[in-house]
C-alpha cells in the first residue's frame, strides 16, 4: 500500500500476526546506492505492473521482507507441527490480530 511520493507500507500476515512495514525515502540519505534502488522498486509499486524494465514485484517484496524475516520468526513462529491440523481461527482473530509497526530505516 502505497502512502505518499515516497513513502510505502507494507501488510505481511504471519502465523495469525499483522506486521506493518512502514519505508520512507527519508531513512537512505546517507545511501545514494540505496535511495536509487528504493525509487526504482517504489516505481514498480505504483506502476501496478508484474515487471517494469527488469525489476520484477517479487523483487521489492523480497528486498522488503529480508531484513525482517528473522524478527518476523521470533514474534509470530510457526505452530507445532503436531498441532498444525488442528488449529482454529476465530473470526475475532482474523480481523483483529495482535499486529506489530516495523520500520526500515
Amino acid at each position: 500500500m502505497l502512502e505518499g511520493d515516497d513513502d510505502a507500507t507494507f501488510m505481511v500476515r504471519r502465523n495469525g500476526k499483522i506486521f506493518y512495514i512502514q519505508i520512507s525515502l527519508s531513512s537512505f540519505v546517507n545511501s545514494p546506492a540505496t535511495t536509487q534502488k528504493y525509487k526504482s522498486y517504489l516505481e514498480v509499486l505504483q506502476s501496478g505492473e508484474e515487471v517494469l524494465g527488469e525489476i520484477y514485484d517479487i523483487d521489492v517484496y523480497d528486498w522488503v521482507m529480508a531484513p525482517f524475516g528473522p524478527l518476523l520468526i521470533e514474534l509470530a513462529p510457526d505452530p507445532p507441527a503436531e498441532s498444525a491440523g488442528n488449529i482454529r481461527v476465530t473470526l475475532k482473530e482474523y480481523l483483529y490480530p495482535e499486529f506489530f509497526m516495523l520500520y526500515l530505516k
